[in-house]
C-alpha cells in the first residue's frame, strides 16, 4: 500500500489561487493512485489568532504550504486587526471593503508579520509539520527594500535603490540630485503593480500610476494615466508615509516597439518558466493592458551570453531564501543588454494555463519538486 501523504495548506480557500493549486495537488497524487489527506487552514483564522494555529494542525505528519493570503476583503480585515494589535494601536484600523482600495500596506505588513512570526512559533512547537517554505524569508519578500539589501549583499544586479523620508518636495529633490530622469516609485510592501507611481523629474514633474484618491483613500485603478501637480503630490506622499521602495528606471529592452520584462521561475535551483510581459507601459502586468509576449521573438531580442548570465543570476537570488518557488522579475538595459533583478515574489508561482513544452504547470513541477525533497516519493 502506498504511503497517504498529508498536506496542509494554509491559504484564503475562496480563492482562485487556491483553487488551482488544490486541483493540481490532487491531479498529481492521483496520477500515482494516492488520495493525499489535506488539511485546509483559513488565512481568516491565522491571522485571528496571530499564526499559533496548533490547536488547529492534524497530529499526524504532514507537510505545510503557505499560500498567499490573496485579496479577499475578509482576509484583508482580519490582517488589518492583527496589524494593530502588532504596534498595539487602540483606534481601530480604517476599512474600506470597496474595489480597488489600497489598504493601509505598513498594517497589513505589520500584521504579516506578527503571523508569520507565530507560525515559526508553532512550527517549532509541532515536530510533525514541516514548511515547505521559511515564514521568515516570506516576511522578508514582502518587504522590498530589505529584499534588495540581500540581493545586492550577494552582489547580484539591481537598479539603484533607496528607501525615501520627508515629503514628496524632498523625493523629487533627491532624484535630481541622483540625477534620475525616471524613477519607480513602489509601495515597499506592495504587489501586483498596487501603489505604483513611475516619477518623470522633467520639470514640470509628473507620474505614470495606477493610483487614484477618492474620499481621502487610495484606490488602485486598471485605468494607467499620468498625474501631476497636487494630485501627484499627494499620490507620493501616500507611498512615502505607507514605506516605500525608490528604483532608479531601467530603460527595458523593447519588442515592436513595446516595453518588455520577465518573469522567471525558480524550483529546486533551476528557472522552470520563463514568461515575458510586454506593454507599452512602464508597468507590464496584465491586469494593466500588458501581454504576454512571443517569447521566441522576446528572446531572440537579448544575446545569449546576456540571457545565461540572467538565468543564473535568478537561481542565485532564489538561493538566498528558503521557499519552495521564487518568482523574479528581471529585465535588460535597452542599449547595454545588462540584466538587473527587479523584485522578488515568495508568491510568484501562479500563472493560470501556462505550461512548458511538455504540458507542465508550474504548480505540477512545484508539488513534484517538494514532494522529492521532503521524500514523499
Amino acid at each position: 500500500m502506498p504511503v497517504v501523504p498529508g498536506y496542509v495548506l494554509i491559504a484564503d480557500p475562496g480563492s482562485m489561487r487556491f483553487e488551482f493549486y488544490h486541483r493540481e495537488l490532487l491531479n498529481f497524487w492521483k496520477a500515482r493512485g494516492v488520495t493525499p489527506e489535506i488539511h485546509i487552514v483559513d488565512w481568516r483564522d491565522v491571522a485571528q489568532r496571530d499564526g499559533r494555529i496548533g490547536p488547529l494542525l492534524p497530529s499526524g505528519r504532514s507537510l505545510l504550504r503557505v499560500e498567499s493570503p490573496a485579496r479577499d476583503p475578509g482576509v484583508i480585515e482580519t490582517l488589518l486587526d492583527a496589524g494593530q494589535r502588532a504596534k498595539a494601536l487602540s483606534a481601530p484600523a480604517a476599512k474600506n471593503p470597496q474595489h480597488g482600495w489600497i489598504a493601509s500596506p505598513a498594517l497589513l505588513y505589520a500584521g504579516l508579520c506578527l503571523c508569520l512570526n507565530g507560525l515559526s512559533e508553532t512550527l517549532q512547537a509541532s515536530p510533525q509539520i514541516q514548511s515547505a517554505a521559511s515564514p521568515a524569508d516570506i516576511a522578508v519578500l514582502f518587504d522590498k527594500n530589505e529584499t534588495t539589501r540581500r540581493l545586492l549583499a550577494a552582489g547580484l544586479p539591481c537598479p539603484e535603490t533607496f528607501a525615501p523620508t520627508g515629503n514628496a518636495d524632498e523625493l523629487l529633490d533627491e532624484l535630481h540630485r541622483r540625477g534620475w530622469q525616471k524613477a519607480y516609485v513602489k509601495l515597499s510592501h506592495g504587489s501586483c503593480a498596487s501603489g505604483i507611481a513611475v516619477v518623470s523629474t522633467e520639470a514640470p514633474p509628473t507620474a505614470i500610476t495606477t493610483v487614484t484618491q477618492s474620499d481621502g483613500d487610495f484606490f488602485n485603478t486598471s485605468a494607467v494615466y499620468e498625474a501631476s501637480g497636487r494630485h501627484l503630490t499627494k499620490i507620493l506622499e501616500f507611498i512615502i508615509q505607507e514605506s516605500a521602495t525608490v528604483q532608479q528606471a531601467i530603460p527595458k529592452t523593447q519588442v515592436a516597439g513595446r516595453n518588455f520584462d520577465i518573469r522567471a521561475v525558480v524550483i529546486g535551483g533551476d528557472v522552470v518558466a520563463t514568461v515575458f510581459r510586454v506593454s507599452s507601459h512602464p508597468m507590464t502586468n496584465l491586469h494593466l493592458g500588458g501581454a504576454r509576449g512571443d517569447a521566441d521573438l522576446c528572446r531572440r531580442m537579448i544575446p545569449t551570453r546576456h540571457w545565461l548570465d540572467a538565468m543564473d543570476h535568478c537561481v542565485e537570488a532564489a538561493r538566498l531564501f528558503k521557499l519552495p518557488a521564487v518568482g523574479v522579475d528581471l529585465a535588460f538595459h535597452r542599449d547595454t543588454c545588462q540584466p538587473y533583478l527587479l523584485e522578488l515574489n515568495a508568491f510568484g508561482d501562479f500563472f493560470p494555463n501556462w505550461t512548458n513544452a511538455d504540458g507542465r504547470s508550474i504548480h505540477s513541477m512545484e508539488i513534484e519538486n517538494t514532494a522529492r525533497r521532503f521524500q514523499l516519493i
